[in-house]
């Protein structure tokens, strides 16, 4: 699966590396010293490095499922899904609380967010055959008038979550952006695709908003293909000029300055908040996401997001299984890490073992059950290997 931009132009952020480093975080581990600041990094070779203790390692590591809590499962309940009943149900909704650091004594703070929940599913089917990037449905009836606001997604077989953005339809077949990956009949779904109205509304969070003069917040995307932040902002209608098509203002590209509630937060990813003032805390809603969902991961750094709507750990989430691991010599791994409120990077990279395991890189010890919070984000760095995919499994329900 080729990776799908939704940007509107190449954002001019320039700026951003004239400014006073936002994060100096120097970190001693692997075999490098890494200073942080915006993305990007400079190394330091040194000559030692950690050891961790393989031969000591357990022949096991059990995994908890986590359940779906009451606030998630109330539609679910209406149609006797939270009673165990064997009949047809409703995804669960629900709703999220994701909290934005404060910036402190710092000119701002980072904060990597993901919209774990889910647009509601619009149409599902099983496709009968598919050419190129053309999918065919028989005995069902496909809505007319789908577009590339529109996710398609597989929800069966070996490619389950497997996504591509929509072009067109009939009502027999739907035409994708990329080649459809499974030739025989498969189940998928099409929901719309999240974007940052649907994420974030009318400026929930309550963020600082641009004015074109004072600085403010950003919600970052990051483009993994070019390694480029894309930033976006929300702009008031009074400094809309009171366009009566955006009465309650709207979220604005920066670089290009458009309109921008239409701009895409991709399957599986992460935006990253740039805050100037205090804390925040702020509630998103959707549908929870049962089934998995595909991460295309590139060299050098990803923003990646939890699909899960309960949060889960990092091997539970199966990235001991999926990363590039590391040994302890080759330059050559998957580094995950954590960025912490008070902008302490935490790394994380998976290592061998009967199972393979995470392993925190900063502390020297096994991390398997090291929690990925719902609603939050994480950065991957892919060092010296090619594109690849993750796939990160769905959200358990209760039955």
């Amino acid at each position: 699966m080729s990776y799908r931009a939704f940007q509107l132009g190449d954002a001019d952020v320039t700026c951003q590396k004239t400014k006073i480093l936002d994060i100096l975080d120097i970190k001693f581990q692997n075999f490098a010293a890494r200073i942080y600041s915006f993305g990007h990094f400079f190394e330091i070779q040194l000559s030692s490095k950690p050891s961790f203790p393989t031969n000591k390692r357990p022949q096991s590591h059990p995994v908890m499922k986590k359940y779906l809590p009451y606030s998630l499962i109330l539609a679910a309940a209406a149609t006797g899904l939270a009673h165990g009943a064997a009949t047809a149900y409703t995804t669960p909704v629900g709703y999220i609380s994701h909290t934005v650091a404060a910036a402190g004594s710092l000119p701002s703070a980072e904060t990597y967010l993901s919209a774990s929940l889910v647009q509601a599913t619009e149409f599902a089917g099983v496709s009968a055959s598919a050419t190129a990037k053309t999918v065919t449905f028989t005995g069902t009836s496909v809505p007319t008038s789908l577009n590339n606001t529109y996710v398609l997604e597989i929800t069966s077989g070996p490619s389950e979550g497997w996504w591509s953005t929509v072009s067109s339809s009939t009502s027999s077949t739907i035409v994708l952006t990329d080649n459809f990956p499974v030739a025989t009949p498969v189940s998928v779904s099409i929901r719309k695709h999240t974007t940052l109205k649907s994420f974030l509304g009318n400026n929930s969070p309550g963020f600082v908003t641009f004015n074109g003069v004072d600085n403010s917040d950003e919600v970052q995307i990051w483009d993994p293909v070019t390694q480029s932040v894309i930033p976006y902002a929300y702009i008031s209608a009074s400094d809309l000029g009171n366009d009566p098509l955006y009465p309650n203002g709207a979220w604005w590209d920066i670089g290009n300055s458009v309109v921008a509630d239409n701009v895409v937060i991709e399957p599986g990813s992460a935006v990253r908040i740039k805050r100037i003032a205090g804390s925040l805390t702020f509630v998103s809603s959707g549908t929870v996401k049962t089934t998995k969902t595909e991460v295309d991961v590139y060299p050098n750094f990803n923003w990646v997001g939890t699909p899960l709507a309960v949060g889960g750990t990092l091997d539970g989430m199966a990235f001991n299984t999926q990363l590039n691991q590391y040994d302890g010599e080759s330059v050559n791994f998957d580094e995950l890490s954590f960025l912490d409120a008070s902008q302490a990077s935490r790394p994380f990279a998976a290592i061998a073992g009967a199972p393979p395991t995470m392993f925190d890189l900063g502390n020297s010890v096994e991390a398997g059950t090291e929690p990925f919070k719902e609603g939050t984000g994480a950065i991957i760095r892919r060092i010296g290997n090619p594109a690849g995919i993750l796939r990160i499994p769905g959200s358990v329900v209760a039955q």
